[in-house]
């Protein structure tokens, strides 16, 4: 059963309000004037700062977000996969760059920053604390960690029940050295063991591996990020969560969850700051006429802009 916050329309309305009142405080601190398209978001200074991308991006998000309201207040917004993704855009924009990171189409993302992270000289110390990356959902494709631990000094932690080890294309010298570690087990709400497989909690996770901290979360788990990420976010009320960005793919599978409920599950996101930057519809089900043929998955990429450690809000 899928237990989400739910919030009423009146609650959207506030979630905007709020935003709108921090960005105006922001404009006041800042002497920057900007309308919706930038015109004037320099106020005399050249070139952009990394602030005045952020800013900008919110003010367009919070547009989104208005216009989603009325959308599904004048009752276009419909319950099936029709129009779905449709109130979702990844109207947030990277404030770096955006980079395709693995195989193009199933098992590659799109990475927001990754410049941020590459392994250079000048950039050894980037960060206090180590990169890490918590990947789950591997079966046998493990492109994108192969190419993030050739690209970065990450470290990846992988799980995924139903195999043992990583996919072939994850360079055997990464277990070897230690970068590389894998975990027959499953995300899921609760720790526990049902029949042969064994589920942890995201924040269980984190503490059996000592991290307070994960730069890129990957999940790719059939649907089951609905229950693992609202206890995720059950875990840390009222703190900030503790990762950069999220790689997501998303399932809207039939009879398993409305539109209505995604979108409140989706909301609860984005009050603790995380915004799409990037999307990918995943339309295996329409090209093989799955199930309803109807477009029910999507890949996403969110950041997380509350994250006082986050290296992609830092110039």
């Amino acid at each position: 059963m899928l237990r989400i916050p739910t919030m009423s329309r009146d609650g959207l309305w506030l979630f905007i309000i709020i935003l709108l009142s921090l960005y105006t405080l922001h404009l006041h601190r800042s002497n920057a004037a900007p309308d919706l398209y930038g015109n004037s978001i320099h106020s005399g200074r050249t070139p952009w700062t990394l602030d005045d991308r952020l800013k900008l991006s919110e003010e367009i998000y919070t547009e989104t977000l208005i216009r989603r309201f009325a959308a599904v207040d004048a009752k276009t917004y419909k319950v099936t996969p029709y129009s779905i993704w449709d109130l979702i855009p990844a109207a947030f924009n990277c404030p770096w760059d955006i980079q395709r990171v693995g195989h193009l189409g199933d098992g590659g993302k799109w990475v927001c920053g990754l410049v941020k992270y590459l392994s250079t000289p000048s950039k050894k110390d980037i960060q206090a604390r180590p990169c890490v990356i918590y990947s789950f959902g591997v079966r046998d494709e493990s492109s994108f960690e192969e190419e993030m631990l050739q690209r970065t000094a990450c470290g990846v932690w992988g799980y995924d029940p139903a195999v043992s080890k990583w996919g072939p294309q994850l360079s055997a010298k990464y277990v070897e050295q230690g970068r590389a570690k894998f975990l027959r087990a499953a995300l899921g709400p609760t720790t526990e063991k049902k029949g042969d497989t064994s589920f942890y909690t995201l924040k269980k996770l984190m503490e059996m591996n000592g991290h307070t901290y994960i730069d890129f979360l990957k999940l790719d788990i059939e649907y089951a990020e609905f229950d693992s990420i609202t206890a995720f976010l059950n875990d840390f009320a009222g703190q900030e969560l503790p990762f950069g960005q999220l790689l997501i793919e998303l399932h809207v599978f039939k009879d398993r969850i409305t539109a209505r409920d995604f979108l409140s599950w989706w909301e609860a996101l984005e009050q603790r700051g995380l915004r799409p930057v990037w999307t990918e519809p995943n339309l295996i089900y329409v090209t093989q006429h799955l199930s309803d043929s109807m477009p029910r998955l999507a890949e996403y990429t969110l950041i997380n802009i509350n994250s006082s450690v986050n290296p992609l809000l830092y110039p």
